[in-house]
């Protein structure tokens, strides 16, 4: 597998309008709804652990839900969870952190099908390229599969650039 990195300048400003989406910092109790709108929205992705044909999908399957869990929980002002809502209902989510003072990423995001096509994922990502300038960070870093084409489309449009790619190998003894 091989994962992309594209990084943003923050002093370069967003080639597309901010969709009007309201968005919320997740708190305790969101867990439960971040964790279902994360098995929705990896529901058909191919990671590098769904690659390794020696692992059991359902569990590759969980691993991301349990990330984004656990992030919702961890959620503080230096590695916030920005979430919207879908019918009332946490159907998307950005979980960001600060890497040093120059540099914030974009750690996981995920955004339900049930409320997708509706500006929610760009809107996420003006967030976070928001929460990173008042941060005073130089730019901003994201990373998703090679194979992951809508984000990183959404990327390019948003002013991000391809910068570094890392192969990921497994290897059983």
């Amino acid at each position: 597998d091989s994962l992309v990195y594209w990084r943003h300048d923050l002093a370069a400003r967003a080639r597309v309008e901010r969709p009007a989406f309201p968005l919320r910092l997740a708190r305790l109790g969101d867990e439960h709804a971040i964790e279902r709108a994360a098995r929705e929205a990896f529901a058909d992705y191919v990671s590098h652990y769904h690659a390794d044909p020696r692992l059991e999908r359902a569990r590759c399957d969980a691993t991301y839900a349990d990330w984004a869990r656990r992030a919702c929980l961890a959620s503080s002002p230096d590695a916030p969870m920005v979430l919207g809502e879908h019918e009332g209902e946490p159907a998307g989510f950005a979980a960001l952190r600060l890497n040093g003072p120059d540099e914030g990423e974009g750690v996981l995001y995920g955004v339900a099908p049930r409320a997708r096509g509706r500006g929610l994922y760009l809107a996420l990502m003006f967030a976070s390229l928001e929460w990173c300038r008042e941060r005073g960070t130089r730019r901003m870093i994201i990373s998703t599969q090679l194979t992951n084409w809508v984000p990183q489309q959404n990327w390019a449009r948003l002013g991000f650039e391809p910068y570094e790619a890392h192969y990921t190998f497994h290897l059983w003894f």
